[in-house]
């Protein structure tokens, strides 16, 4: 046979079919961030000893920063449990594409602008901890698939 080289966009991967089905659920990457355990960054993220399950997804509705950053995206854009889901896979929350950024204020709504523009089915969140729960978080859930970014 003859091959064919097939050169992609940056983000064009993630607009293929069957693309979600490399990457760890939204559902259970959201069950594993909740059941997390800080490790790393104790002294920061928990002073008061306490480190289960303080990791929860950042993408709640009602807080005045947050319901800016929807704002700017534009009328109906909302929260649903700790994530804001791309147009491309609202109406089907399984097959998005788990996305975690180091913090919510740091350029969300570019982020889903581009993501909503470009068709891409991702899911996108953040933890009120910033950029060391992140690093919590891809540190040790290394058996699950998701795209990060810091």
């Amino acid at each position: 046979g003859q091959e064919i080289d097939i050169f992609l966009s940056w983000y064009e991967f993630y607009t293929l079919p069957a693309a979600f089905e490399m990457f760890t659920s939204v559902a259970a990457l959201d069950r594993a961030f909740r059941n997390l355990t800080v490790e790393i960054f104790k002294e920061d993220l928990c002073p008061d000893g306490n480190c289960h399950g303080i990791l929860t997804p950042g993408c709640i509705n009602g807080k005045s920063d947050i319901d800016a950053y929807l704002a700017a995206l534009g009328k109906n854009e909302v929260c649903t449990d700790g994530w804001w889901l791309a147009p491309a896979c609202r109406s089907a929350p399984e097959t998005c594409i788990p996305l975690l950024v180091a913090d919510g204020s740091w350029h969300f709504t570019s982020f889903a602008q581009d993501i909503a523009s470009n068709g891409m089915p991702l899911a996108l969140t953040w933890f009120d901890r910033g950029w060391k729960g992140e690093q919590e978080a891809v540190r040790q859930l290394t058996d699950e698939r998701f795209v990060f970014y810091a």
